[in-house]
């Protein structure tokens, strides 16, 4: 057989090494699934796609077989190992609570395309260089939120949540305030014996944290891209991910016995809790949310971030102080309400929210003087919009409310 024709293979040993680097490297989820999407799931990204044709989320259209099909991010890319990384921190938390003006609490930090690429980089490196020689052939191929690939599909198929009502992926331990990462190889999974697409079901043995009384070995990293997530955005930018290889070596060295195991290393995607709650869908102050669908044209989020027309007076009445992004159907969701989820804090130091940023929520002076913003923009994620959008979020944000004697159909002239 040439060396070409060989077909590379992630054996169990290799997928339980890689997960133990996880959480030595500080991810706070990790989980295995293969990157064939359900027909269900690239139906779903299709729809949106269309209804999102003649808005400023047009770009979701642009590689839309990469998202229905991302398989193709990498020649031959057979599998994918998901991460999440909590970015929530009690101060940021405390100082939205204090704010005249907000932002979304995963940019309350450095910019996490930045700080996740060069993290999964040295993951990947590190099992690279240590499983090299025994996986010849073997590539690799990151995404943090930087390629058009469904970051939360794989990760909901990889077990690292369920899709709740608000969209987000949730996980019932650590709540939803976390970041996605994907490596995707050229490699098969030994022991894959299907798609763990979310069913509504899964066994204690498939959890996470689950572990085989066989073979001690640890499943998960733990103590949740369905179509209609706006913010983080996810679009290509070019030189974001870049493809790695591990030289074929002149010889293959032969494997040891993968450890034995009756349960999978593959876990079944979290059940859905979110039963008949409502609260996501009730908060929501401008009425995108219906169960497990957003409508972007409605939502915060796309306002502040993504539109670069002015905000309607419909929706521009109803920000509550959000300029950038809004986390009003994830603060209400009780996985992140409640006690378990107020103790998920961030282990990145990069992600601790920046003084400057809290201080201006609560100063709310306006970003176009004294160079805020380029004090606040830098590293960020704040820099999506630009800062004349983000300027005019502003205005919207402390304009006094809007009658309908007064009201001007440009909420910013009301500044």
């Amino acid at each position: 057989m040439h060396e070409s024709s060989r077909i590379v293979v992630l054996h169990l040993n290799h997928q339980a090494r890689l997960l133990e680097m996880c959480r030595e490297a500080g991810f706070d989820l990790s989980g295995f699934t293969t990157v064939s999407l359900a027909q269900e799931d690239q139906e779903r990204l299709e729809d949106f796609a269309k209804q999102n044709q003649k808005n400023d989320l047009h770009w979701f259209n642009h590689h839309l077989h990469l998202r229905t099909h991302p398989s193709d991010i990498l020649p031959g890319a057979l599998s994918v190992l998901m991460l999440g990384t909590i970015y929530r921190h009690p101060d940021m938390d405390a100082a939205l609570g204090e704010a005249r003006v907000r932002i979304s609490r995963y940019a309350a930090g450095k910019d996490y395309h930045l700080v996740l690429r060069k993290k999964a980089a040295r993951l990947g490196d590190a099992f690279a260089n240590e499983y090299g020689h025994e996986i010849p052939g073997l590539q690799y191929r990151i995404t943090t939120d930087s390629a058009p690939v469904p970051e939360k599909i794989l990760a909901r198929m990889a077990g690292l949540g369920w899709q709740g009502k608000n969209t987000n992926l949730i996980h019932p331990e650590l709540g939803s305030y976390f970041f996605l990462t994907g490596i995707f190889f050229n490699a098969e999974l030994e022991g894959y014996s299907g798609h763990s697409h979310y069913s509504g079901q899964s066994s204690p043995a498939s959890m996470p944290g689950a572990r085989s009384e066989k073979s001690n070995i640890q499943f998960a990293n733990t103590p949740g891209e369905q179509a209609g997530s706006v913010a983080p955005s996810n679009r290509m930018e070019s030189g974001e991910s870049e493809v790695r290889s591990v030289a074929a070596q002149d010889s293959i060295s032969s494997l040891s016995e993968s450890p034995a195991t009756e349960a999978s290393l593959f876990r079944a995607a979290n059940v859905d809790r979110c039963g008949s709650c409502r609260q996501c869908l009730d908060a929501c102050p401008t009425g995108a949310l219906e169960p497990y669908r957003i409508e972007a044209s409605k939502c915060l989020s796309y306002w502040t971030i993504e539109a670069k027309s002015d905000m309607p007076p419909d929706i521009a009445k109803h920000t509550k102080g959000w300029v950038f992004g809004c986390d009003i159907c994830q603060e209400v969701c009780p996985y992140n309400k409640g006690a378990k989820g107020k103790r998920q804090i961030t282990k990145e130091e990069a992600f601790v929210p920046r003084p400057g940023i809290m201080n201006w929520m609560k100063e709310a002076d306006d970003p176009a003087t004294n160079r805020i913003w380029d004090k606040l923009s830098v590293s960020s994620p704040l820099k999506r919009p630009g800062p004349e959008r983000f300027r005019r979020s502003w205005q919207v944000a402390t304009a006094p409310p809007l009658s309908d004697g007064n009201a001007s159909d440009n909420p910013s002239e009301n500044t």
